[in-house]
């Protein structure tokens, strides 16, 4: 066989579906509106019932189905992560003092129960943020705060419904460019065979 087409083939088959190529993938989060909350008066700006939680994580590659992963904001296998409680947003770039992620998924792979604690130091204020996807009817799930170091009372939301995810993944440019790649070269030996068949 065509040592070109053999290349090709095995460039091809990486793409195909059942392979095991770690793919990047962003797990993105909408949480409830804020149903409880109270607001201090240390602190400018207010929690209201129009503000939810919203996030992402993206990983290195896609967690297995009926799976978990348990990880820290910083390390390796978290790519970005970025938070937002309608106020004050947590990122992986602005480095928060404390960030934990655990998620467990279903068969399919979707995101089923999930435990995320945020904490960073906005000086000279503390912003926590925290999510639990297996929050029992009364309890929160969503909830967040924003809080003065000196130990005054602060502003705190919560809600009392979980929120949802989508999961989207992420092909990185190494990855379409080993497609397109492959698909010139099965193109190139097509043309090279058809010219050594013989014409009638």
């Amino acid at each position: 066989m065509n040592p070109k087409l053999i290349i090709a083939c095995a460039s091809l088959s990486a793409l195909l579906p059942g392979t095991s190529i770690a793919v990047p993938t962003i797990y993105s989060y909408v949480g409830t509106p804020y149903t409880p909350f109270w607001n201090g008066i240390t602190i400018p700006g207010a929690y209201t019932n129009s503000m939810r939680l919203t996030g992402s994580i993206t990983l290195k590659e896609a967690i297995a189905p009926d799976s978990h992963i348990s990880t820290r904001g910083h390390r390796p296998e978290v790519l970005a992560f970025s938070f937002n409680d309608g106020r004050v947003e947590h990122t992986k770039a602005n480095a928060p003092s404390f960030a934990q992620f655990i998620l467990l998924t279903n068969a399919s792979g979707g995101i089923e129960h999930w435990n995320i604690l945020i904490r960073r130091y906005i000086d000279p204020w503390t912003a926590v943020l925290s999510t639990y996807g297996n929050c029992d009817p009364g309890f929160w799930c969503d909830d967040v705060e924003l809080s003065p170091e000196d130990g005054r009372r602060g502003d705190r939301a919560y809600t009392v419904l979980k929120g949802s995810w989508t999961v989207t993944p992420v092909p990185e440019p190494s990855t379409y460019a080993l497609f397109l790649a492959g698909i010139a070269i099965v193109a190139v030996a097509a043309r090279l065979r058809s010219r050594r068949l013989p014409t009638c």
